[in-house]
C-alpha cells in the first residue's frame, strides 16, 4: 500500500529499518500526535483485510514497539470486537512468524 519511496524516506529511521517488510507487504502508514505507526494486514475468510501487525514509533522512544492483534487470528467476524494486542517487541522469531501471515504486496511485472 505504501507506494512511494518519499513516504519511506520521511519515516523515522527506526521504522526505516523495517524497509524490507514495508516494501514487501500490504501496509499503511499514519502519523498522529507524534506517533508513527505502520500497520500490516491479514486477509480474512470474507476477503477483507484486518489490522494484524503494528510497528509503533514515538520520537522519544529508543526502539520500535511491535504489536500483534491476536484477535485477528480468528479469520472471520468483526475484528474490532476481537482486538487482543500482544507486545512482541523483543521476539524477532515471533515477528517473522507473524509477518508471514500478513498479505504480500502484489508486484506488477
Amino acid at each position: 500500500m505504501i507506494s512511494t519511496k518519499a513516504t519511506l524516506l520521511h519515516m523515522p529511521k527506526k521504522l526505516q529499518a523495517f524497509k524490507k517488510y514495508i516494501e514487501g507487504y500490504m501496509c499503511s502508514y499514519t502519523v498522529e500526535n507524534g506517533m508513527h505507526t505502520v500497520t500490516f494486514y491479514r486477509n480474512t475468510d470474507d476477503d477483507s483485510y484486518t489490522p494484524y501487525l503494528l510497528l509503533v514509533c514515538e520520537k522519544e522512544d529508543y526502539f520500535v514497539s511491535v504489536y500483534v492483534n491476536k484477535g485477528a487470528e480468528k479469520t472471520s467476524g468483526d475484528y474490532k470486537s476481537n482486538i487482543q494486542v500482544e507486545n512482541i517487541s523483543n521476539d524477532m522469531k515471533r515477528f517473522i512468524e507473524v509477518i508471514r501471515k500478513c498479505v504480500k504486496e502484489e508486484k506488477n511485472a
